[in-house]
């Protein structure tokens, strides 16, 4: 007993429930926030195969069709319209790379050159910048008509409503995208050389 004449055991007692308590706070805050975790990982996981699928079909790396997909989204697109005219706009770029077919005349029609000057082929958003150009007036001022752009479109496989996002701000969009990359694989590369 103390002076006072409380028992040890009862002031003991009062310590342990305000300690357990606590922990009991911590430890479910533990398991909240490993759920939560949990689910993002899961989430991200599933996306990322989503997403690689999707390059995949596209024949495009995963960073290029993100890039791709985060500039549309920026610009106000649907990622669904995009891959869709992905999908159709690879084709095209197929049958130009052989000169078979519509996409080797259509290519050609309005002056886009598929290959880079070491004859490999342009990375789809660069080809995506190029045809965007065509929705612009020559100046770059101001869009051409509608109906104009989204037969221009339909030439190259792209739908009405992804050629309103190209025709807008998916140049500015695609450039900030591609800055982001770089300043990320610049980090992870400075990361890497500087170790644990």
């Amino acid at each position: 007993k103390y002076k006072d004449g409380t028992p040890v055991e009862e002031e003991f007692d009062g310590y342990a429930t305000a300690v357990g308590g606590k922990l009991n706070v911590v430890a479910r805050t533990a398991v909240t926030t490993f759920r939560i975790l949990s689910n993002e990982v899961y989430r991200t996981t599933m996306e990322m195969a989503t997403l690689q699928n999707s390059a995949d079909r596209i024949g495009m790396s995963v960073g290029s069709l993100d890039n791709i997909l985060m500039a549309t989204r920026a610009a106000g697109g649907q990622e669904a319209d995009a891959l869709k005219t992905l999908q159709s706009l690879q084709l095209k770029v197929g049958e130009g790379a052989l000169r078979l077919g519509m996409g080797a005349t259509t290519f050609r029609k309005f002056g886009i050159n598929i290959f880079e000057t070491n004859k490999q082929l342009k990375s789809m958003d660069k080809l995506l910048g190029e045809i965007a150009v065509r929705f612009r007036t020559p100046d770059g001022s101001k869009l051409v008509d509608p109906r104009v752009r989204n037969a221009l479109a339909r030439q190259f496989g792209i739908s009405e409503d992804f050629a309103r996002v190209l025709a807008g701000d998916f140049g500015e969009m695609i450039a900030i995208t591609h800055k982001m990359g770089e300043a990320f694989e610049y980090n992870m590369r400075r990361a890497a050389a500087d170790g644990p």
